[in-house]
């Protein structure tokens, strides 16, 4: 999985290759162009990937009637739809880069919700709708009208694909979450499991300053974090606690990340207490981030 991870990551950053040859001579530099393809029940998992992506999913579960009717179609007629491939592939070569480079930045500025953030997700929702006007014109050659054909309009379309960009990649937010946020809808499933216990790895306070604000005490239960996204098998990925703590000083939500707090150290004697270094975490902020967090951060839990 990190080998695909890093292909894909690879491919959309431009980064050269490198390819051997058979005939021992020196090994070829390319820079990869295409895009990546995965198939399959699991998918990547990784930030950097998922808001460069665009992921279809067909589970029959989902389907109704009429779309399985279509499926079937579609399965049935693979011949046409090889045909209707080799159509396309004449038509994009028939494009201009420079003119498919200012479609894309029309797309990118103008045709996309402001509901979406993310520019890497822009990026594949304007690739994706260029792929649309691709198919437009294959219709438009054969002097077919699309909407009348497919019974959709443009606009439903690129509404359809917008919504599942912002469902499926963003998970309902302007944004898809960092390995941080990720992390801490980890640690709240915890905490609902009574995994992590409030007043000893974690706690909630109205603070001096008058803000609402969760204090975690990594020090104390990080082992054992990590031991349950292992034993779990999580598929975020799970940072060392000193790259935690980093990435998480560099957060908006993040009022300070070495604070430090006074936690009891026994459940049968909350009286015992002792200092730790701690994160303290807006909890408004995080939560505008769309992150999972309502157990942890129990508004009627305020110390």
């Amino acid at each position: 999985m990190d080998l695909i991870s890093g292909v894909m990551r690879n491919s959309y950053d431009n980064y050269k290759g490198i390819k051997g040859v058979t005939t021992l001579d020196k090994n070829r530099n390319f820079t990869p162009r295409a895009s990546v393809i995965l198939s399959g029940e699991v998918g990547i998992e990784e930030t950097a990937n998922v808001g460069r992506s665009l992921r279809v999913i067909f589970a029959t579960s989902y389907f109704d009637e009429q779309t399985k009717e279509s499926l079937e179609k579609l399965k049935g007629n693979s011949i046409l739809l090889n045909k209707l491939g080799a159509s396309l592939l004449k038509e994009a070569l028939k494009m201009d880069e420079d003119k498919i480079k200012q479609i894309h930045s029309s797309i990118f500025e103008k045709a996309i919700s402001n509901n979406i953030k993310n520019d890497r997700a822009k990026n594949s929702i304007a690739n994706c709708m260029i792929g649309i006007a691709l198919l437009k014109r294959v219709f438009n050659d054969l002097d077919l009208d699309m909407q009348e054909c497919t019974g959709f309009t443009m606009k439903e379309i690129i509404s359809s694909i917008e919504t599942g960009a912002y469902e499926d990649l963003l998970d309902g937010g302007t944004s898809n979450k960092t390995v941080i946020e990720q992390n801490f809808e980890t640690m709240n499933r915890m905490a609902a499991n009574n995994e992590l216990l409030r007043n000893i790895d974690y706690d909630t306070v109205l603070d001096l300053d008058g803000d609402f604000v969760l204090r975690l005490n990594y020090t104390c239960f990080y082992d054992r974090f990590v031991k349950y996204c292992r034993e779990h098998n999580v598929t975020h990925e799970v940072l060392p606690l000193s790259s935690f703590k980093k990435q998480l000083s560099n957060m908006q939500y993040c009022k300070c990340y070495n604070k430090p707090v006074n936690f009891s150290v026994r459940q049968e004697n909350p009286k015992n207490k002792k200092t730790f270094r701690c994160a303290v975490v807006y909890i408004n902020k995080l939560r505008e981030k769309n992150v999972d967090i309502d157990f942890i951060a129990d508004d009627n839990m305020v110390d």
